[in-house]
């Protein structure tokens, strides 16, 4: 939770420029409101006509509403974040592929290697590989190094 509030607050400084272009208060208020449900609830089968319902907005009015603020349709954005989140997951832990595609959403390593690659035309392994690089030597017991870190 305290992640996806930072991932809000970041995404929602990164649209603040986009204000302007949402004329009803409601329509931003409820923007904003899914904007946070999206970001507490990347991993989940979140139903957006729903939502727009339970908002007061017309889902297609929602839907270009929410376009328009963000940059984003619905799905590319709930897909962004839980890419983002893979990405740190794998960068951080050595959890398998499924496990990762579990806890952001995802219904299989499968879907989930396909959308990494398309989305940063790299394979989740080659990433990983290049994310973290073993020490050599001596100090092979040592944590491992991010690239472009140094031990002290």
């Amino acid at each position: 939770t305290e992640l996806a509030a930072t991932a809000f607050g970041i995404l929602a400084h990164w649209v603040s420029a986009k204000d302007e272009e949402l004329p009803v208060s409601h329509l931003k208020r409820s923007i904003l409101t899914a904007e946070r449900e999206f970001a507490s609830r990347y991993a989940e089968q979140l139903n957006i006509e729903e939502l727009a319902r339970r908002f007061g907005v017309a889902y297609s009015y929602f839907r270009a509403a929410f376009k328009a603020r963000t940059g984003y349709a619905h799905w590319q954005y709930i897909l962004h974040l839980r890419l983002t989140h893979a990405r740190r997951i794998l960068a951080s832990t050595d959890a398998t592929l499924a496990d990762i595609a579990a806890q952001v959403g995802f219904g299989s390593a499968f879907h989930l290697s396909v959308a990494f690659k398309k989305a940063y035309g790299e394979a989740l392994g080659a990433w990983r590989r290049h994310i973290i690089k073993p020490i050599d030597g001596p100090e092979a017991a040592r944590p491992l190094l991010f690239v472009g870190t140094e031990l002290s």
